[in-house]
């Protein structure tokens, strides 16, 4: 499902976004979100110390959790 997020950037700036949640990392001192991005039209990490709210919109996504993967990881390959 797509989830509407509160978000604080790095310099305390708030947005609102929805985005399509598809992979969760747990690095050594950070957890990070990785998903679609509607407002970017991008892939984007989100740090989970950062979301200051959470909502479940409880509509469905257009693409499949695994092809979101395929791309992410695509684009990271390229992008390197």
């Amino acid at each position: 499902n797509t989830v509407r997020i509160q978000y604080r950037d790095a310099a305390g700036q708030s947005s609102e976004r929805v985005i399509w949640p598809f992979a969760m990392a747990f690095l050594s001192e950070v957890r990070l979100l990785a998903a679609w991005c509607e407002m970017r039209g991008d892939f984007r990490h989100f740090r989970a110390d950062r979301l200051v709210a959470l909502e479940d919109t409880a509509q469905r996504y257009p693409a499949q959790r695994h092809q979101l993967l395929k791309r992410w990881r695509a684009q990271c390959i390229t992008d390197a």
